[in-house]
């Protein structure tokens, strides 16, 4: 058996606001190629039905295929430590170091905090698909 999950694409206010102060800092480019780098295809399987078609042409049939859809509640410190570890936060952090993106952090609090207060909330789709291997049509092999 094998799982697979992606968030769908999402668009709101609160990643908007993390995304405009990331790109202040190291630049919006850089951060679509952190993007690029890390998680190439993001984009393609946050579309449903893309994790299945992955799976079929990989050899599996699929189990379960289906999507899940979260409310999300986090502090603005939460939903900054969320972004922190997401890839334009990684290179943030490495491109700035620590000291600075230590500050760029403290200012972001501050900015989400004035726009938004102290809490966010906001609605993901996770997608999720299992799998089985395919019997093989040339026996059973392993």
């Amino acid at each position: 058996m094998i799982a697979a999950s992606n968030w769908t694409s999402t668009v709101d206010a609160y990643s908007q606001a993390w995304s405009a102060c990331l790109a202040e800092a190291i630049s919006k480019p850089e951060a679509e190629r952190a993007l690029n780098e890390v998680a190439p295809l993001e984009n393609y399987f946050s579309q449903e039905g893309n994790l299945e078609a992955a799976f079929t042409e990989s050899g599996f049939s699929a189990v379960h295929a289906g999507a899940v859809d979260l409310d999300v509640h986090l502090s603005v410190e939460q939903f900054v430590e969320d972004r922190e570890i997401n890839s334009g936060g990684r290179l943030g952090r490495h491109l700035l170091g620590n000291d600075k993106w230590m500050n760029f952090r403290k200012g972001a609090i501050t900015i989400l905090r004035a726009r938004f207060g102290d809490t966010v909330g906001y609605s993901r789709r996770a997608l999720i698909a299992i799998g089985r291997k395919s019997p093989s049509r040339y026996g059973s092999g392993t």
